[in-house]
C-alpha cells in the first residue's frame, strides 16, 4: 500500500505517478530481457509476478494531508482492521510518498545525482512492536528506490525476519540487500 501525504501540487503528483510507472515498468522489462537472454523467459516466474503487480494508493487528502510516519502506521492499521486484505498487501511495511519523495523524481537532477540518490519512496514499518529488540536508530522508516520495489524490496522483506534488518542497506537509499 502506498500512502500519499503531500497534496501541495496536483501537477507534481501526476508527474510523480507517471514517472513511478515508468521506473517500475523499465525495471521489470530489464529483468524480462535478462531472463530471455538466459533462456528462461517463456512461462517464467517473472511473467506471473508482472501479471499480479498491484499497489493500492491511498489518496485521501482529508485524512492524509501533511501526515507523518506515525499517522501512516495508524492509517494502515485502521485499513487492515476495516478491510479484507488482498493477497500480497498484508506486509510488514507500507509505502509513504511525501514532498521529499515527489521531489526525488520530479525535480530536475543530473544523472550523477540520480545515481547517487535514485528516485525513492519511504518504507514505513507496520509490523508489531518487538519489545525493544530493534535498534533505536532504526526509527521505523527508510528510503527505497522506486526501481527496486517490485523485484528486490518486496522479496527481501519476505526473506528477512524484521524490516529493521533491511534498514542498514538504505545508505542513503535502499536498492538491494546486497549492500
Amino acid at each position: 500500500m502506498v500512502f500519499r501525504t503531500d497534496f501541495s501540487d496536483e501537477g507534481r503528483w501526476r508527474s510523480f505517478v507517471e514517472q513511478w510507472d515508468g521506473l517500475v515498468g523499465a525495471r521489470i522489462e530489464a529483468a524480462a530481457e535478462e531472463e530471455e537472454g538466459e533462456g528462461t523467459g517463456s512461462g517464467s516466474g517473472l511473467e506471473r509476478v508482472v501479471d499480479k503487480v498491484y499497489m493500492k494508493i491511498v489518496d485521501d487528502e482529508e485524512a492524509m494531508r501533511g501526515k507523518g510516519v506515525k499517522d501512516v502506521v495508524i492509517a494502515y492499521q485502521m485499513w487492515k482492521e476495516e478491510s479484507d486484505i488482498e493477497p500480497g498487501l498484508d506486509t510488514k511495511m507500507c509505502l509513504m510518498v511525501d514532498a521529499e519523495c515527489i521531489a526525488s523524481i520530479v525535480d530536475v537532477r543530473t544523472d550523477d545525482e540520480k545515481k547517487a540518490i535514485p528516485p525513492f519512496v519511504k518504507a514505513v514499518d507496520v509490523s508489531p512492536p518487538t519489545n525493544g529488540s530493534v535498534d533505536d536508530e532504526y526509527g521505523g522508516v527508510f528510503k527505497v528506490a522506486i526501481s527496486s520495489l517490485v523485484l528486490e524490496f518486496w522479496p527481501a522483506l519476505r526473506i528477512f525476519g524484521h524490516p529493521s534488518e533491511l534498514a542498514p542497506f538504505a545508505d542513503p537509499v535502499w536498492e538491494s540487500a546486497d549492500g
